[in-house]
């Protein structure tokens, strides 16, 4: 009895060392891929190249603005990438051109380029061209994780110039997710024939909101193609009745900018020449 007791516990102890090292030996189960279309999705994805980039989102539009600033030369194209979604998308709106002699009518639209196609593009232009733009009112509206900046802007081809090239409006659409802000779009717009921005987007002392009635008067000449083959990230018009930005407009007497002009950067053909008529 004594010898068939021994027998079984010694029995039960093998087993319960081969159960146990079939646990130990027995793999992982492994963990479920990320959801496509996620960030998780997207290892390669360049992460923040300062966390003070991406923590607030004042600092995010604020990065977005100094990373494609500078004079002539190398842009940090990996910096500008992170501030955006991988799959965020960059919009360029080009208004309606009248027919002229030369060209017929052409009708408006809108170029989207991913972070990856506008650096590609644009590249070429910012290592030949100094650019420097900022933001001199933002707009900020936000619910849960969701932020719309509605961003006024101006931009020069200097650092010192007095006046700016171009004003325009920047439209963020910002989401915060994984501990940080990114921008998830971004379309803009800019000053052009007839098309001044309204004084209620300008809420520096510097402007005098009366000098929006002014009326803008420019031709813009480009030796534009079709969109979307020669897509301009950038067109900008110096209009005869607009404000200069920074120097004007003191004690309600307003300096009107120059001549009419316009430039389109991201084809080197085009507007090498600009014409007035």
């Amino acid at each position: 009895m004594t010898r068939s007791f021994d027998f079984m516990v010694s029995c039960f102890l093998v087993g319960l060392t081969l159960n146990a090292s079939a646990q130990q030996s027995a793999p992982a189960t492994p963990a479920p891929p990320p959801v496509e279309g996620t960030l998780a999705g997207h290892l390669d994805w360049p992460a923040a190249k300062n966390l003070g980039d991406v923590d607030t989102v004042d600092h995010l539009v604020a990065s977005l603005y100094d990373v494609i600033s500078g004079p002539a030369g190398n842009r940090d194209w990996q910096r500008f990438r992170s501030l955006f979604v991988p799959d965020g998308r960059i919009g360029s709106i080009h208004p309606d051109f009248p027919a002229s002699k030369d060209k017929p009518a052409r009708k408006g639209d809108v170029v989207f380029l991913t972070p990856d196609m506008f650096a590609q593009q644009n590249d070429p232009y910012f290592k030949t061209n100094g650019f420097f733009e900022r933001s001199i009112a933002n707009r900020v509206e936000e619910f849960g994780d969701l932020v719309e900046v509605w961003s006024t802007d101006e931009g020069r081809d200097a650092k010192d110039d007095a006046k700016p090239s171009s004003r325009g409006i920047n439209s963020f659409q910002i989401v915060h997710a994984r501990g940080r802000f990114w921008i998830a779009s971004l379309l803009f717009d800019n000053e052009r024939p007839m098309l001044t921005l309204p004084a209620k987007y300008l809420t520096t002392a510097a402007y005098d909101q009366n000098v929006d009635q002014s009326p803008a008067i420019a031709t813009i000449m480009c030796s534009e193609t079709s969109l979307p083959d020669t897509p301009s990230w950038r067109l900008s018009a110096a209009l005869p009745g607009s404000y200069d930005g920074e120097e004007g407009f003191k004690s309600k007497g307003g300096e009107y900018r120059d001549a009419g002009k316009s430039e389109c950067f991201s084809d080197p053909t085009c507007g090498v020449e600009p014409k007035l008529q």
